[in-house]
């Protein structure tokens, strides 16, 4: 996939998203609005100032740089598993990070298929988190 989308086609793959997620979707229940499960509940990152240094915090706990998080999205995709991944710099937004593998391609000698890449998503303000199993 090239990176160079245009704006239009970025619009456009977003309402196709949406789209497919609403027929997905329970009748009578909303992207916004379903409920998590009571057993999966999240929490929301804080931003915390200790010894004049900014560190994040999730459920009373510090997070550090390649912590693994789960992101909760909407009730079609659930919980997405990733690296936390923060420059520390406040103008940069934490992101979670995911390895993408070919799990059809060879294994290596350490029996893994081969790399493709990584995918970076920044954590929208008051994304709901919890530590990855």
């Amino acid at each position: 996939m090239p990176d160079d989308f245009s704006e239009l086609d970025r619009q456009r793959r977003a309402a196709e998203g949406l789209r497919r997620t609403r027929r997905m979707m329970v009748p009578g229940t909303s992207r916004r609005d379903a409920p998590l499960p009571s057993s999966e509940r999240g929490h929301r990152l804080e931003l915390v100032l200790e010894d004049d240094q900014e560190r994040f915090r999730l459920d009373g706990t510090w997070v550090l740089v390649g912590d693994v998080l789960e992101l909760y999205t909407n009730s079609a995709n659930g919980w997405v598993r990733g690296r936390f991944e923060w420059s520390g710099d406040l103008a940069d937004r934490p992101c979670l990070a995911m390895n993408l593998w070919d799990p059809t391609g060879p294994r290596d000698e350490d029996g893994l298929p081969p790399w493709v890449g990584d995918i970076e998503a920044p954590l929208p303000d008051g994304a709901i988190l919890r530590w990855g199993h």
